[in-house]
This record gives C-alpha cells, structure tokens and sequence, in this order.
C-alpha cells in the first residue's frame, strides 16, 4: 500500500538497486537564508553505512523537510515511478514541487480549455451543462432523504423538489 514519506533528517537520497534509500547527515543545518550560504549542504552524509532504505513501490509521494541532496537520475526515476516530491525551507514553508510528467495537463486540453473559455457561446454552453448537473444531484439527495424524514422537514423537503421539477 502507498502512503507519504516525510523525511525530516537531511542527507543524499539516492536511489539504490531500484528503491530509495537516504543516507543520513549528522550535523546542525544552517537556515536557507544565511548570508553565508553558497548552495553547499551543511554537513556531507555520514558513513555510508547510515542508509535508510524504503521501497520504491511503496512511495506515494516524498516531502523533504531536512537538507537533502538528490541528482537528476534520482528525479528521473521518482518521475518514471509517478512520485510527486514536495520541498520546505529550514522553517516548514513549502518551496517548491516536481511533479512527474504524467499528472501534467497536456498541452491540448489546455488549448481547448482556453478555446472554451474565449467563445461566449461554448462558455454558456458548459455553464448550463453545470449548473443542470448540480440541479440534477441536488434533486437526487433530496429524493434520497424524503423518505427517510418525517412531518414539517419531509413536507419542506417534498415542496422544494416539487418547485425544483416546476422551474427546471
């Protein structure tokens, strides 16, 4: 079963006989901001032997508070595996994300989207089409729960769907 991976320590993850694993870093991390920083990591990983392995399978998407160094080969194989990977800064505040290719819109539909939106017509047309949809599930719950209600709430319920299917 998938589920998220939060990783607080800072160190390198690398992907290790096709699975992830982090080699831990010992060491205090300086905030993102100092005015020292030169985009080095704090402190280089430790023995090589401080690896955290994790399977790849069981990965839903990774959010990496510590430092964490990773390669392009790393991103490449979370993308092929379709796990999204969410960055925070020293103080908890998302950053940034990579999402793999395949959650993206494609350029098409978003063409399209944009089509729809410029015609006044066709943006009618799909406005309708909604607002008749919500109608329709609005109508769905309240024939749903007359049955189940009893005196003043069944008796308003039963006139709101009498005067829905005399105005729709």
């Amino acid at each position: 079963m998938k589920r998220p991976y939060y990783l607080f320590s800072s160190g390198r993850l690398k992907r290790r006989h096709n699975t992830l694993a982090l080699e831990r870093a010992s060491g205090a991390r300086a905030p993102d901001d100092a005015p020292e920083d030169e985009g080095l990591p704090s402190c280089p990983p430790d023995h090589p032997t401080d690896r955290v392995p994790f399977p790849v399978e069981a990965v839903e998407s990774l959010y990496l508070f510590g430092e964490i160094d990773l390669n392009s080969k790393l991103v490449t194989f979370l993308g092929q595996h379709g796990i999204p990977a969410f960055f925070y800064d020293y103080y908890g505040h998302f950053t940034a994300a990579l999402y793999p290719r395949e959650s993206q819109l494609s350029g098409r539909l978003r063409v399209e989207q944009v089509r729809h939106y410029l015609r006044g017509p066709w943006r009618l047309f799909l406005a309708r089409a909604l607002v008749e949809a919500s109608l329709f599930n609005i109508g769905r719950v309240i024939k749903y729960y007359v049955p189940r209600l009893s005196g003043a709430a069944q008796t308003a319920a039963e006139l709101a769907l009498e005067m829905m299917e005399r105005e729709g």
